[in-house]
């Protein structure tokens, strides 16, 4: 039962450094930034762990308590860190398409959209 505690505890806290280091700086891992990918990893290592501890006993768990607070620590930081990411791209979802309708309203001649586009100075 410790062994496999002791692997689930690994893999979430391998699973949390990777999505950290994703989450920091995409472009230098190379991977691609996959919210829903990271979402089911980290709920199905969660679950593993979860079910690892249920079936501990209670006296077993004593030793794991230290590593089970740090990796909620880390998800919790993950979590804000994801969080700031959706908004992020959120945001810069909304720009291209408020952008997009004025461009297209500039082409099709829409005088509403061609007044954010006024060039005349």
């Amino acid at each position: 039962m410790a062994n496999s505690m002791k692997q689930y505890i690994k893999e979430m806290k391998d699973i949390q450094e990777r999505h950290i280091a994703i989450l920091g700086d995409p472009a230098l891992i190379n991977v691609p930034l996959d919210m829903n990918t990271m979402l089911f990893e980290r709920k199905r290592a969660f679950e593993n762990l979860r079910n690892s501890i249920s079936m501990t006993p209670a006296s077993s768990r004593n030793p794991f308590r230290n590593d089970i607070n740090n990796i909620l620590e880390k998800n919790e930081q993950l979590t804000l860190i994801i969080d700031k990411k959706k908004q992020e791209l959120s945001a810069m979802l909304s720009r291209n398409a408020k952008g997009k309708k004025v461009l297209n309203g500039y082409r099709h001649g829409n005088p509403k959209a061609s007044r954010f586009m006024n060039t005349s100075g």
